[in-house]
């Protein structure tokens, strides 16, 4: 009974205006976590997976490590299974999702269970374990198990849309549509063959809504044509930046020629981060973009689901030519008969670079990766014009625009493994200032400022009236772009510009600007009996799995530790940058040859291998494309250092002892 008027009692604190601030401050203390076990026990499987993960929202991450603890210990002290499951719930929704898949997969943790629930509930905790290490083919076998249990609660927290999307990591676009048809599909389904009837209620909902969203604007659209074939694309990256330039990019790449009309379908402009609707202006300028309300629609953009036609449709149009005096409409007359189709291309990120890889490599095909770059709208080009010259930016004088992601970006923990310490980047920088150039940082307030003085080095963001917007039109006029595969990074490749990638990553996403450089970070992998770390060479951190890591969670599980590039690689990477940009026929070297021949063995072993990989969309290497080069002096440099040198170096992300750096001369208020 006490156990359930805490639920009641905290679902109404849940609501009120400070009352989260009390749940957070009750789970510090060992007391209040107890409490809560016990009151999660006493609800239906659906609502303790809600509570778990709202509860679990609110603490920190040593706090959700403590509220797992306590479950477990309790579990252990009853003996009951409705505990055990709390205990996985917990870990599958907090920051400690290594443990929970090491848990959640030893057969011998059955052997605890007890009740109707337990069962369901240790599979759900599964499911959301695999999906969030990436794991997607465990994904999908624990969500179809759920399914088959229980149906209708995968539907409370989108988890349908989870399950659609890691069926279409493992390139099974049958099975993906079919979970994201349940998580939209209510009605009563036959429990034989579902399949077809979810296929076609969902198709035919997707399509209403896509209508819905078009027809104010078929007229225009149609003009003066006897046929009319518009494509569809949609788009729902309001957060990053990248997704937001380069989905549209490459879709515009692959099929732009087949359609006689563009249009991009995504949520309202206003729910964009700054810089990712600069995107949305950038590709507006390739084909109208057009915000819609509809949960499905929005949700399609990270579903590769293939791609389905609406049509043909015969439309009789009617120009509006205003009213008689009679107040009555007046129409253009004869009627115009317009045959329109529409496509509805639904492909994300994964699935549409993976068709710009197989298919520029076909060489019956005639498409090529890089045979044709966005370009900036009027409106862009003179804001950053008028930008430049009012802070002395001399557009005539060469640039590098510098971008280094580092813990504060995203504040994403598991995706710590690409950020980089700025510091490092300090020779370089000096070096570029010294050889004529401008160097223009971008990013955001946070970012830590270089010590640096110069009239030619600008740190944006402390300047007055920088925006995000701006980003685009300085690295489409740089020279070439510092980056680290991060963000902005995805600029200078829709651009075509030249780009230096510094303490890059191994990973099968990365398709190469036509001119781009990579200054890797390094790789070394720890033995877990002798405590012993080797350095990894190229082939050997491909041969590793790296390639396919998503997260941080892959390389802890794999033992492998990333270390960044140092400051005499960085400055050696950017003298070699130059030279090739002054000399772009300059031949490589041994060691160059060597690299590009270690990716094309593997990009072939990935592309043989297909369905069996353990990420079947993953069969390509996009830096097996031509444009792609190792830094020669740093390969050089870090064969002579050979393994043994290598391991003495810090590791990345500690910071040397010593006072942070001070502000430079240039600061501004905030823009």
């Amino acid at each position: 009974m006490f156990s359930k008027f805490v639920a009641h009692f905290g679902r109404e604190l849940y609501s009120r205006k400070y009352g989260r601030s009390a749940i957070r401050l009750a789970l510090r203390s060992g007391m209040g976590r107890r409490a809560a076990i016990h009151a999660i026990s006493q609800q239906s499987a659906p609502d303790q997976r809600i509570l778990v993960r709202k509860l679990v929202e609110l603490a920190k991450p040593e706090t959700q490590l403590q509220f797992a603890e306590n479950a477990r210990k309790i579990a252990s002290k009853n003996n009951q299974g409705q505990y055990l499951d709390i205990y996985w719930l917990i870990l599958a929704s907090s920051a400690a999702v290594e443990s929970a898949w090491e848990l959640l997969s030893d057969p011998d943790a059955t052997s605890h269970i007890r009740g109707p629930n337990s069962t369901l509930n240790r599979v759900y905790a599964q499911a959301i374990t695999a999906f969030e290490l990436a794991r997607y083919k465990d994904a999908v076998a624990a969500f179809l198990k759920v399914q088959d249990r229980e149906p209708d609660e995968l539907r409370l927290n989108h988890d349908y849309l989870k399950a659609a999307y890691s069926a279409s990591k493992v390139v099974d676009k049958d099975l993906a549509l079919q979970f994201f048809a349940r998580q939209y599909v209510k009605n009563e389904l036959p429990k034989a063959d579902p399949e077809p009837l979810l296929r076609h209620f969902i198709l035919q909902r997707i399509s209403h809504d896509t209508l819905t969203t078009l027809s104010p604007h078929l007229a225009s659209a149609a003009a003066d044509q006897k046929q009319l074939r518009i494509g569809v694309f949609f788009l729902s990256s309001t957060e990053a930046l990248g997704h937001a330039i380069l989905d549209p990019y490459h879709f515009l790449a692959l099929h732009r020629r087949r359609f006689d009309k563009i249009f991009f379908i995504g949520p309202a402009r206003a729910s964009y981060r700054p810089g990712s609707r600069t995107c949305i202006d950038i590709v507006d300028h390739f084909g109208a973009y057009l915000e819609t309300a509809s949960d499905p629609l929005l949700n399609l953009s990270w579903m590769g689901l293939g791609s389905f036609e609406i049509g043909p449709l015969d439309f009789q149009i009617q120009v509006h030519r205003g009213q008689d005096e009679n107040n009555q409409l007046s129409w253009s007359s004869p009627r115009k008969r317009t045959s329109i189709s529409i496509e509805l291309v639904v492909e994300h990120y994964w699935s549409l670079l993976r068709e710009v890889v197989h298919r520029s490599l076909d060489p019956e095909d005639g498409f090529r990766h890089n045979a044709w770059h966005l370009d900036l709208p009027r409106s862009l080009e003179q804001m950053g014009t008028e930008f430049c010259h009012g802070e002395g930016i001399d557009l005539e004088k060469p640039f590098v625009v510098l971008h280094a992601r580092d813990r504060h970006y995203h504040n994403i923990g598991k995706q710590s493994y690409r950020d980089a310490d700025i510091r490092n980047y300090i020779p370089a920088i000096q070096h570029l200032l010294k050889a004529g150039y401008q160097v223009l940082r971008i990013g955001d307030e946070s970012i830590s400022r270089l010590p640096i003085e110069s009239d030619s080095y600008y740190e944006l963001p402390f300047m007055d009236f920088y925006g995000h917007h701006l980003d685009p039109f300085f690295i489409s006029r740089a020279r070439f772009m510092m980056g680290c595969q991060s963000g902005p990074c995805a600029y200078a490749r829709a651009f075509g510009v030249p780009l230096l990638s510094v303490n890059a990553i191994l990973h099968y996403t990365l398709l190469p600007a036509p001119m781009e450089m990579a200054c890797f970070k390094r790789y070394f992998r720890a033995d877990g009996k002798n405590k012993q770390v080797e350095e990894l060479d190229i082939e050997q951190a491909l041969e590793a799995g790296v390639a396919h890591f998503d997260n941080s969670h892959q390389f802890n599980i794999a033992r492998i530790e990333l270390r960044d590039a140092s400051s005499e690689e960085i400055l050696a990477s950017v003298q070699d940058m130059i030279d090739w940009l002054d000399k772009p026929s300059l031949r490589e070297t041994a060691l160059q040859k060597s690299f590009r021949k270690a990716v094309a063995r593997h990009a072939a072993k990935l592309a043989k291998k297909g369905y069996q990989l353990d990420l079947p969309i993953g069969n390509f290497l996009g830096i097996a494309l031509p444009g792609y080069r190792l830094s020669p002096t740093v390969a050089a440099m870090r064969q002579k250092q050979g393994p043994s040198a290598a391991k003495a170096r810090r590791p990345a992300g500690t910071r040397a002892k010593g006072k942070r750096a001070g502000p430079p001369r240039r600061a501004a208020a905030d823009a």
